[in-house]
């Protein structure tokens, strides 16, 4: 079943928002393990993660220490829209069509009683990575959810030390979009230039000739040059 729209329905290049957003609505949040201090939000992070029942997201060591709980199921090192993450479509086209500093936010969204996502941002050196995984929702399948966001948390991991070795030399001009929402049918892996005449080319991740982490991995360790503009 797709609880919401496919992706030319949901995404748009310039990184517009809807004119509307629904209001967070449904269960409470799950109580916090942890009450974070300024030195354990990546332990209140992983405490409340765990506490769900849910695998622990990576988080780059670069970032980690910037790393600040905002709201409940909220972990961002910039000011961001909780439900904005969860649309899925404002962040994305930000990071395709701006200069965007680094960042790092981690959030679990929704609407209504069965719209609701664990979804990950992180804008590191060349790397623009945006996932989701449909969870939390009162008909959702959470025991496969959890087994995507397993693998999705193993994708991104191996990305990492990719990215923050490659941040240190990076010159500022070219940045690989990986993309990859399980509860949106939606993946992609390109390079682009912030603000360049470039278009987004997503598709169903089960078209892709490869799963996404794995071609952004050849792609990170390749650079631009190794890949598709």
């Amino acid at each position: 079943m797709r609880p919401n729209p496919g992706p030319g329905e949901w995404l748009e290049e310039d990184g517009s928002a809807y004119a509307s957003s629904p209001a967070v609505e449904g269960p409470e949040p799950i109580s916090r393990a942890v009450r974070a201090g300024p030195m354990d939000v990546a332990a209140d992070l992983g405490a409340t993660f765990a506490a769900a029942g849910l695998p622990v997201p990576p988080l780059p060591s670069s970032l980690r220490s910037a790393l600040v709980r905002r709201d409940d199921w909220l972990w961002a090192t910039r000011e961001i829209d909780q439900l904005e993450m969860y649309v899925f479509r404002k962040y994305p086209g930000e990071a395709f069509k701006h200069e965007v500093a680094d960042y790092l936010a981690i959030s679990h969204a929704g609407h209504g009683a069965n719209s609701y996502s664990i979804n990950y941002h992180l804008v590191l050196g060349p790397l623009a990575l945006f996932t989701q995984v449909g969870w939390g929702g009162l008909y959702m399948d959470n025991a496969e959810a959890v087994a995507e966001m397993t693998a999705q948390f193993a994708g991104i991991a191996a990305l990492l030390p990719l990215a923050e070795a490659r941040a240190a030399t990076w010159d500022g001009t070219g940045r690989l979009l990986v993309l990859e929402s399980t509860f949106r049918f939606a993946a992609a892996c390109q390079w682009f230039h912030p603000g360049g005449s470039s278009s987004m080319r997503f598709q169903d991740p089960v078209g892709m000739p490869a799963p996404v982490f794995d071609l952004a991995v050849r792609e990170l360790e390749g650079g631009p040059g190794a890949g598709r503009d």
